[in-house]
């Protein structure tokens, strides 16, 4: 996970998915690997990506404040999709 936040830093997006995708394949409940994912989809322009892993961050998070925000992406990202 720390060497996907690395690579997504220094632009390496590709690498730092498949970073992502092995700590979501280890711990299928990591939230956060989730929220970085649909991040760099979001940057990359990948906005169904982008949906897909920020619902799934926020079917997994329990703080209400994050959750109010996320929420508020989620709907942006519907906007930017017609859905």
């Amino acid at each position: 996970f720390n060497l996907g936040l690395l690579n997504s830093q220094k632009g390496n997006f590709d690498e730092a998915l498949k970073l992502f995708d092995k700590s979501i394949k280890i711990d299928p409940l990591f939230a956060e690997a989730y929220r970085n994912t649909a991040v760099i989809y979001y940057m990359t322009e990948n906005y169904e990506q982008s949906l897909v892993n920020f619902e799934k961050y926020y079917s997994l998070i329990t703080d209400e404040n994050i959750k109010a925000t996320v929420i508020q992406d989620i709907n942006e990202l519907k906007k930017k999709l017609n859905k």
